[in-house]
This record gives C-alpha cells, sequence and structure tokens, in this order.
C-alpha cells in the first residue's frame, strides 16, 4: 500500500477544516458551470497535436471521470480513496505519455475557468471571495502535487526497472569479463543515455580484447624468441667453452713455440758466431794457402837450382872420370913411376864415379821432389782457390745465418707479441663465456617470464 503520509501533506498546505468548507461551498458555485469548463479545458488540449493524439476519441468519457474527480476534490474529503483516485489519474499520464508540463498547463486553464466561474457567481464580500479563491487554489495544487508525485514515482519504477534491467544486462557482462570472457556479446536493448554506456563498455572489451590478442600473440612471439635465443645462448655457450678451451690450449702451444722459437734464435745466433768465427778461420785458411802456394813456388825454385848443381856436379865427375883415365893411361905409361899415380888415379875415378852415381841418384830424387812440389804446388794453388771459395760461401752463410738470427729473433718477438695476444683472446674468451652464460640465464628467466605471462593472459577467453 503507497504511504502518502496524507495528514503531513495537508498540514503543509495548509488544508484544514476552513479549508475544507470553503471549497464544499465554491463547488456550489463551479458545478454549474463544469460541462462547459471541461469542453473548454478538452478543446484546449486538443489544440495540442500531441496531446490531441493522445485522446483519441475518448474526451465524452474522460469527461465524465473528470466530473468524477472535480466533485470528490471540492467535497473536501481527502481520504485514502481520493489519494488513490489521484495517484492513479498520475499512473495513467505517465502510462499514456502525458508530460507534467501539459498536465500543469492544462490545470492552469482549468484553474481559471474556475475562478471565473466562482467570481461570476458570487455575490458575498470580497474578503469571503478571497477564501473560496484560495482554498480552490490549494485543492487544485494538492491534486497537482499528488499526480505529479505518482507521475514522478512511475518515473522511477521505470527507472529502476530499467535500471534493474541495464544492470543486469551490464552485470552479466562485467561478470563474463571477470571470467576472462572477452567474446561475450551484449544482446540486450537499452535505451537513454544507457546506450552510450553500452557503446563504450563494447568498444571497451573490444579494445581490451585486441589488446589482449596482441599481447598473447608477443608474448608468444616473445616466448619462441628467448626459447631461440636460450637455444642459441646455449649453443654459443657450448661454442665459447670450446673455443676457450682450444684458445687455452694454442696458449699453451704458443708458449712452447715461443720457447721453441728463443732456442732457435739462440742457436742462430750462437750459429752466426761459429759462423763469423769460420769465416776468419777460412780467412786465415786461405792466407796460409797463399803463402803455402808461395813456399811452394821457392821450393820448386830452389829446387830447380840444386838441378843445375847436380849437373855440374855430374860434369865435374865426368871430367873428373876423364881425368882419371887419362892419369891412368899416363900412369901405365910412366911405368913403375906411375904406380902411386896410378892408385890415386883409380881412387880419384872411384871417387868420381861415386859422386857421378850420387849426382845421379840426386838429381833422380830432385825430380822426383820437383814432380812431388809441383804437385804440392798445383794442390796447394786449388788449395787456396778452394779456399777463397770457401770463404765467399761461408760469407754468403755467415749473411743468411745472420738474417736467419735477426728473422729468428724478429720471429720470436712476433710470437712473443702472438702469444700475449692469445692471452688476451683467452681472457676476453672467458669473459665472453661468463657474458654468454649471464645472457643464457637472461633468456631463461625471459622465457619464464613470458611462459608465466601466456599462462596468466590465458585466463582470457578470445577467438
Amino acid at each position: 500500500m503507497k504511504n502518502y503520509d496524507i495528514d503531513r501533506r495537508l498540514g503543509f498546505s495548509r488544508i484544514d477544516e476552513k479549508t475544507k468548507k470553503y471549497l464544499k461551498e465554491s463547488w456550489l458555485f463551479i458545478n454549474p458551470e463544469l460541462p462547459g469548463i471541461l469542453t473548454a479545458f478538452y478543446q484546449h488540449l486538443s489544440s495540442e497535436p500531441s496531446i490531441a493524439k493522445i485522446l483519441g476519441s475518448q474526451t465524452e468519457r474522460l469527461k465524465g471521470l473528470q466530473t468524477q474527480h472535480w466533485q470528490r476534490l471540492f467535497s473536501g474529503n481527502f481520504d485514502l480513496e481520493y489519494m488513490n483516485g489521484v495517484y492513479t489519474v498520475g499512473m495513467v499520464h505517465k502510462r499514456i505519455g502525458l508530460e507534467p508540463r501539459w498536465y500543469i498547463a492544462g490545470y492552469s486553464y482549468v484553474q481559471c475557468l474556475i475562478i471565473n466561474a466562482v467570481v461570476k457567481r458570487f455575490r458575498g464580500k470580497r474578503e469571503h471571495l478571497a477564501e473560496l479563491l484560495c482554498a480552490t487554489t490549494k485543492a487544485i495544487l494538492f491534486d497537482i502535487d499528488l499526480a505529479i508525485t505518482a507521475y514522478h514515482d512511475a518515473l522511477e519504477e521505470e527507472k529502476q526497472v530499467v535500471l534493474g534491467s541495464v544492470v543486469d544486462t551490464f552485470g552479466i557482462a562485467l561478470d563474463r569479463l571477470k571470467q576472462g570472457d572477452l567474446d561475450y556479446l551484449i544482446q540486450t536493448e537499452v535505451s537513454g543515455v544507457f546506450i552510450k554506456m553500452k557503446t563504450d563498455l563494447e568498444s571497451t572489451i573490444e579494445r581490451l580484447r585486441d589488446t589482449i590478442k596482441r599481447i598473447l600473440q608477443g608474448s608468444i612471439e616473445v616466448q619462441t624468441s628467448a626459447q631461440e635465443i636460450a637455444q642459441a645462448a646455449t649453443d654459443l655457450s657450448s661454442r665459447t667453452i670450446q673455443q676457450a678451451t682450444n684458445i687455452q690450449e694454442t696458449a699453451a702451444q704458443a708458449v712452447e713455440i715461443t720457447r721453441l722459437v728463443k732456442k732457435t734464435a739462440n742457436n742462430s745466433s750462437e750459429m752466426a758466431t761459429l759462423v763469423a768465427s769460420v769465416k776468419i778461420s777460412s780467412g786465415i785458411g786461405e792466407t796460409v794457402a797463399e803463402e803455402a802456394s808461395r813456399m811452394m813456388t821457392k821450393i820448386q825454385e830452389s829446387s830447380g837450382a840444386i838441378s843445375e848443381i847436380v849437373e855440374v856436379i855430374e860434369n865435374i865427375a865426368s871430367q873428373t872420370n876423364l881425368l882419371s883415365m887419362n892419369a891412368a893411361i899416363e900412369a901405365a905409361h910412366a911405368g913403375q913411376a906411375g904406380k902411386g899415380f896410378e892408385v890415386v888415379a883409380g881412387e880419384v875415378r872411384k871417387l868420381a864415379n861415386e859422386a857421378k852415381e850420387s849426382a845421379m841418384k840426386i838429381n833422380t830424387l830432385i825430380k822426383n821432389s820437383l814432380e812431388i812440389t809441383a804437385m804440392g804446388a798445383k794442390l796447394v794453388k786449388e788449395s787456396g782457390e778452394k779456399f777463397k771459395q770457401v770463404v765467399q760461401e761461408v760469407s754468403a752463410i755467415a749473411a743468411l745465418v745472420t738474417g736467419i738470427s735477426q728473422a729468428s729473433y724478429e720471429q720470436a718477438q712476433g710470437v712473443e707479441q702472438i702469444n700475449i695476444a692469445v692471452n688476451e683472446m683467452s681472457t676476453m674468451t672467458n669473459e665472453n663465456s661468463a657474458m654468454v652464460q649471464e645472457t643464457l640465464a637472461a633468456a631463461q628467466s625471459m622465457e619464464r617470464l613470458s611462459v608465466k605471462q601466456t599462462q596468466v593472459l590465458s585466463f582470457f577467453k578470445v577467438q
């Protein structure tokens, strides 16, 4: 049951028993004029097309209802029945679409006609007329108040129905959204301001759906990329570790090569020293060979002189032998006196023969010596030439050995630099290996995060 709070309403409107008495008195002046008032009233309403459309052909029926209503109003009996009747009229106005502005304007038109009717028929004092008009105004405004209250309640009820429907509609959509369903579409039609709300919500869900799709797609791509990066980092880590091992082995070999090259350089230096010594010795040998060649030439010359002396001795021996023979002949001619001289001649001849034989032996020896000396001179000369060639070759070897020694020294320095570079490369490779490990850890972490993100986003249901 509707609570009209009747007493409070009447009290605030200053409608008391005196007012009710004046209303009953006013009705005596209004009732005879009421049919004309209602006819003029509905003619006035019909002048507005929208109201005329609402009234249609019901004017006569509505006049009857209006007569009953005005009779009840001016009876001054503001009971529950009256309240329900006026409230019902207000609800009907809302249902048929008669807005309060037309209703109030229509009442204003009727009120003027009622006032005219009262004034026209009243024959009393002006103060009494004022009381009648005041009571009439209070009653009409009270009636309008109830009708508008009904219209307002109807609007509120309709709003609550609409709002309930909208709340249910949007509640379902939000509940589906809460469940992560981004493919749900609002099927219920809404009106008024809720159309924009529906459009905004659908636009928001659509944008969220597109965003989630992009994020999901990006998350899957990130996950795939992270897996590829992790795999690449794993492979790179393995290759880096292998490279580090190879570089360490290379570094060890480089150290050994450095040692061998340094040893080679030292040996080349020592060889250069030995070659230089051999060069000096070869030079000395060449000088000795030249001196020996000169001495052999002198020996040949001396041998030639001895040979000439031996020839002289041979000649002397031949002459002496000839003289001894002559002496022997002369001693034979001398007879006994020449016996001693014959003996001497024999000894001389003997000595001459021995000298000749000795000279011949010496000559033979000298010839042999000359032959040997000539051969030795030839060999010494050849040795000298060989020594010259050896000296030249030793000089060339010395130059080569010196170049080798210098190259070995430079090579040793180069290998040392290579060794340093290999060590630096080893250090950098170890650092790269550490960085690769960090990259691998980061990639694996990114992969875990992308998987987790994908799992979180999989809460949303999108096509």
